[in-house]
């Protein structure tokens, strides 16, 4: 088992990551919210790893892993075509839900197809910070295009209050 969930399934997700935060979440919009997170622009040398270092090296990887594979054998032994497929079948299915939720979330919106992956590509109306004070934050990192009212925010906000370490992060950000 270990032989194959170690490697093709892993890197296949950890390819198809680098490729939906670089390309498809954006990778300035990523950079962004790494900055309002940890209070500072990280270097530019993390942009140039999401968008093609870090998937290139990834699928150097995997393209290297699958020309040098050959058949699992403990020994002298090789182990019967049915066992290899019940191992290839259980490393590859850590990679089932994303097919099947992707055409689950295209179906669910209205209008032509590649309108429904557009709409389903897009984040959902609340998602964000869960505090107002980091959501007036996060949406003033905005472009202005993208930026939200602050009645919206307001229709976002939860119930409790930020604490009071927030309170201070929020005030020297203000500053």
């Amino acid at each position: 088992m270990d032989w194959y969930s170690s490697a093709f399934s892993l890197m296949i997700l950890s390819f198809l990551e680098c490729v939906v935060i670089a390309y498809i979440y954006g990778v300035d919009q990523f950079y962004n919210d790494i900055a309002l997170m940890i209070g500072r622009k990280p270097p530019l040398w993390y942009k140039l790893s999401w968008m093609g270092i870090t998937p290139f090296t990834i699928m150097f990887i995997l393209i290297f892993t699958m020309v040098m594979h050959e058949p699992v054998t403990y020994g002298d032994y090789s182990y019967p075509t049915w066992a290899i497929m019940i191992g290839w079948i259980m490393a590859m299915v850590s990679l089932v839900p994303l097919p099947i939720i992707m055409v689950l979330e295209t179906l669910k919106q209205d209008g032509t197809l590649s309108q429904r992956i557009k709409k389903a590509m897009r984040p959902a109306e609340d998602w964000g910070p869960a505090t107002k004070g980091h959501k007036e934050m996060y949406y003033s990192s905005l472009p202005p295009n993208q930026q939200k009212p602050n009645e919206d925010m307001q229709m976002f906000s939860v119930t409790n209050t930020n604490s009071e370490s927030e309170k201070a992060l929020l005030q020297s950000k203000s500053v």
